[in-house]
């Protein structure tokens, strides 16, 4: 998912995807998008690409 739609859900939303609190994955979003990440890391995402 590109960042830049997760930034556009709401807190209830971004609260059922994320399981956590809205603030907090609101916080990882602008520091994953200060990194120049463009999309969200997947569950499946083997961190070795």
């Amino acid at each position: 998912m590109p960042i830049e739609s997760a930034e556009r859900m709401s807190d209830l939303e971004l609260v059922d995807m994320f399981q956590g609190p809205a603030d907090q994955t609101r916080a990882h979003l602008v520091i994953m998008k200060a990194q120049d990440m463009e999309v969200l890391p997947s569950e499946s995402c083997d961190k070795q690409d």
